[in-house]
């Protein structure tokens, strides 16, 4: 885990300032507790890792002059992963463990079975910290995105996507895809599953195509981390 590695929502350039704010510049200056002329990482979320000298440490921000930057491209094709909103703690579970295995996009949406509906403002910025925290300790360069909807027909396809999927506890197991399928956008539903008109929306409205992920009933957490994990293995 990169232990100094902090990140900055903006861009990263040799020889400029750098600016660490709000909960990065508590992380540094309250937790880990660094010092002026202390050399760091930074990282953007857009395949850019750098390293920083600490040039002060004021009340709210941390001012930090850039030393070097290097882009890497990101390991692993585009996988776009479609959550039904379930219990806030099962999505950032889903959010922290599909980040650190690769996802690229992320999607929640109430959907029929749903215990809840809605995402406050404060709970989409613990969300998006969630996917922050998770890109930095594993050490990935690329911030997955992360889109909120008010329902399952606000959703369009990007047009980069070659296939669709949701997971079908109702197939039999020997459904899963080809390892030559790339460019995935996947379907989790909530605790509770999609309901018999949302099987019918993913299958004609969106081509979708039903796998068995495993064997058991898988919970809604656990059926997001397996689907990630096998089609990015």
């Amino acid at each position: 885990m990169p232990s100094n590695r902090f990140y900055l929502n903006g861009p990263l350039i040799t020889g400029n300032e750098a600016i660490l704010t709000s909960h990065e510049h508590h992380h540094l200056k309250n937790v880990i507790r660094k010092s002026v002329g202390s050399s760091v990482e930074l990282i953007n979320g857009k395949n850019m890792l750098a390293t920083a000298l600490i040039s002060h440490i004021e009340r709210n921000k941390t001012l930090l002059t850039v030393q070097s930057v290097e882009t890497q491209k990101p390991h692993y094709p585009p996988f776009h992963l479609v959550l039904g909103l379930s219990h806030l703690s099962k999505v950032h579970i889903a959010l922290e463990k599909c980040t650190e295995l690769g996802v690229s996009h992320f999607t929640l949406v109430p959907m029929d079975l749903s215990k809840k509906n809605f995402i406050g403002p404060k709970d989409q910025v613990r969300c998006h910290q969630t996917i922050i925290g998770a890109l930095k300790q594993c050490g990935r360069l690329d911030l997955p995105s992360l889109e909120i909807l008010p329902n399952l027909d606000a959703l369009k396809i990007p047009s980069h996507i070659d296939s669709v999927f949701f997971g079908d506890p109702r197939k039999p197991l020997n459904t899963l895809p080809s390892a030559q399928e790339k460019n995935i956008l996947f379907f989790i539903g909530p605790d509770s599953g999609f309901s018999d008109e949302e099987y019918t929306l993913l299958e004609k409205q969106y081509s979708a195509k039903g796998v068995k992920l495993h064997q058991n009933i898988l919970r809604f957490e656990t059926a997001a981390i397996i689907s990630t994990m096998l089609f990015l293995k």
